[in-house]
């Protein structure tokens, strides 16, 4: 009897051990569960909301300057382009024209016949120097080429109404000369075939050949032929 309630006794001490145990189990969870929510609720209410970030600024670029506008320049008109003159005409200068007049001489040399001597006689100051022979150049050039550059180069060049002829008629012989006109420098001459095609006989028409001359005036030629007969007259004894 007295085991049986012993044990009992054991039972009930272990059973309110257990509830005990139990209890303070429970009181304990509740306890840490009340805590931490007290502590969830104190986060939330202190812990401070996280800070946007704000994008990034932009950093500003700065302003390009424009350059500055150029003031326009008036247009300079150009000067009006002088109209081309023919070769002809631009060659017209002092020897351009010096070329032109040999040219011309040198193309219609026979046309000049009885006039090379009087240019010759007046450019060396000779006496019986025919002025009138150099003044003719003008007029038959005038006449025979009414719109001949010829006749232009000559007018622009020459002077033959001037008091002294002697400069204008050195620079005339020089045209001749160049032209290819030459004088004869013979004084005496045998007249013979030919001779009368160079000489005019003075005195007694033609001299028979053989005939010993002498020369008074030279006679002018080209590589060709003859273009102003000169004069001879007979040797005496």
């Amino acid at each position: 009897m007295a085991t049986n309630k012993i044990g009992i006794i054991l039972i009930v001490v272990i059973a309110v051990v257990v509830l005990v145990v139990l209890a303070a189990a429970v009181a304990i969870v509740i306890a840490v569960k009340a805590k931490k929510k007290k502590k969830e609720q104190s986060d939330s209410v202190g812990q401070r909301p996280p800070v946007m970030q704000q994008p990034p600024v932009m950093q500003r670029q700065p302003v390009m300057q424009q350059p500055p506008v150029m003031q326009r320049q008036p247009v300079m008109q150009q000067p009006p382009v002088a109209e081309r003159k023919p070769i002809a005409e631009e060659k017209v200068t002092v020897d351009g024209r010096i070329s032109i007049i040999a040219d011309g001489i040198r193309k219609n040399a026979d046309s000049f016949d009885g006039l090379y001597e009087g240019v010759f006689r007046r450019a060396n100051n000779m006496e019986k120097a025919d002025d009138d022979a150099l003044k003719e150049w003008a007029v038959r050039i005038s006449n025979m080429y009414a719109n001949d550059e010829f006749k232009k180069a000559f007018e622009e060049t020459f002077d033959l109404n001037g008091a002294n002829l002697i400069p204008q008629a050195m620079k005339l012989l020089n045209c001749i000369e160049l032209a290819g006109v030459k004088r004869s420098v013979e004084t005496s001459h045998t007249f013979g075939p030919g001779s009368s095609k160079k000489y005019i006989c003075l005195g007694s028409g033609v001299f028979p050949d053989g005939t010993e001359c002498t020369v008074v005036k030279p006679y002018w030629f080209t590589q060709s032929k003859v273009v102003e007969q000169g004069c001879v007259i007979g040797k005496v004894g």
